[in-house]
């Protein structure tokens, strides 16, 4: 049975950033088989979304999400507070493309990609929405969304080693 994202009664601009394509980007990077997917959940604090999924190996995969129009500094705020929780947490946010690639080459030219870096070091994964704007080109026709920084990075604690 294929997995089909329905939305909640009263979605919102962000809910809608999670979409099908995104769900199927996520099924072919992780390998794995959605199960459910859970809507503004409260868990110490409340998160926009979360994906419930299966490995192959049967195991069971958390992924939760955080959904914002435009605010990535905040977006990725959040994101830290709320990463613990899960076994993958992705931003999902609009972003042009070449907005995308100006924001990159300024922050690495100047020396400040910090966003970038606390993403990589928390495991925080970002992908971007391409839906909202006319892109032609053949790999957005195929995804509307395009996975930018992955989630698979292991978050910084991970390696926190803890002495006797």
């Amino acid at each position: 049975m294929n997995f089909k994202v329905t939305w909640p009664q009263k979605a919102n601009k962000e809910d809608k950033l999670l979409r099908q394509d995104v769900i199927d980007l996520l099924k072919a990077h992780h390998n794995i088989k959605p199960i459910e997917l859970k809507w503004h959940q409260k868990i110490e604090h409340e998160i926009d979304a979360i994906l419930i999924a299966k490995t192959p190996a049967g195991l069971i995969r958390t992924f939760g999400f955080e959904l914002k129009e435009n605010d990535l500094r905040k977006a990725v705020i959040q994101a830290v507070v709320r990463r613990k929780l899960f076994n993958y947490f992705y931003i999902i946010s609009y972003a042009h493309p070449a907005k995308v690639c100006f924001y990159l080459e300024w922050a690495l030219r100047n020396g400040k990609h910090g966003l970038l870096e606390i993403m990589k070091k928390y495991g925080i994964g970002w992908i971007i929405n391409l839906k909202r704007f006319e892109v032609e080109d053949a790999y957005a026709s195929l995804f509307q969304s395009i996975l930018l920084l992955s989630s698979k990075f292991k978050p910084y604690y991970a390696y926190l080693e803890v002495e006797p």
